[in-house]
């Protein structure tokens, strides 16, 4: 009988330091995960041009509250817009950092240089280049004395 309860004890112990051991693990990865970065997905509700601010709707918000945040995908933003706002502690917090869906850049530049068609010298301190899409650009060269 003092063996049964003597395993039992044991069995106990052994639990409750489990128990503790638990515990610590997951304090120790809460801390760890607010390192990194989270994502949260949400709609755009509606988007300011000038100011570039989006109120933003969480997908998992069922209160229907938004959030305001600046732009900062590098893309235009329109009303129904599926976005995701980076964060690390609090989404309310975080970044409009990616919009999902077809490209839409901020500006009309598309990555694509255009050839230089002519160079003319002016002097000889500077010249002029041009490019088929009628860029010029005129460039003064300044030698030292």
């Amino acid at each position: 009988m003092d063996k049964q309860k003597e395993n039992g004890s044991k069995k106990n112990s052994v639990t409750e330091f489990m128990a503790l051991i638990d515990n610590r693990v997951q304090q120790l990865i809460t801390a760890a995960s607010e390192r990194f970065s989270k994502l949260r997905k949400g709609t755009v509700i509606s988007y300011d041009d000038e100011t570039y601010t989006a109120l933003i709707q969480f997908d998992e918000d069922k209160e229907g509250s938004t959030y305001e945040f600046v732009n900062k995908t590098g893309e235009n933003l329109f009303e129904g817009d599926r976005v995701g706002v980076t964060y690390y502690t609090s989404a309310a917090r975080g970044i409009l950092s990616i919009r999902y869906g077809d490209p839409s850049p901020l500006s009309n530049y598309t990555g694509v240089l255009e050839p230089i068609t002519a160079i003319t010298i002016n002097s000889d301190t500077d010249y002029m280049v041009s490019t088929n899409a009628g860029i010029e650009k005129y460039i003064a060269v300044f030698e030292d004395d």
